[in-house]
C-alpha cells in the first residue's frame, strides 16, 4: 500500500468518526420522545425474553453473539431506565 492509499484510508476513517459524532450530537440536542423511548424499552424486554428461552440450545460463535446481543440490550434498557 503506498503512503497516499494509507493517508486516503486515514482520511476516510476520520471522516466516518466525525460523521458519528455529528449525529449523537444532534441526537442528543433533540428532545426525548418518550412514545418511541417506551417501544424501545418493551422491544428491549421482548427480544431480551426471547434469548433467555432459547439461549441454551445455542452453541459456539451463535451463543457468543447472542449473548453479545443480550448484554447490548441489557444496556439500552439500564440506559432508558
Amino acid at each position: 500500500m503506498t503512503g497516499l492509499e494509507v493517508l486516503g484510508e486515514v482520511a476516510a476513517a476520520l471522516q466516518i468518526g466525525q460523521f458519528c459524532y455529528n449525529i449523537q450530537k444532534r441526537y442528543r440536542g433533540q428532545p426525548a420522545d418518550r412514545a418511541l423511548t417506551s417501544t424501545v424499552y418493551t422491544e428491549c424486554q421482548l427480544v431480551l425474553d426471547a434469548i433467555d428461552k432459547h439461549i441454551l440450545n445455542l452453541t459456539g460463535d451463535t451463543y457468543r453473539a447472542v449473548y453479545r446481543l443480550h448484554e447490548r440490550l441489557s444496556t439500552i434498557k439500564v440506559r432508558i431506565e
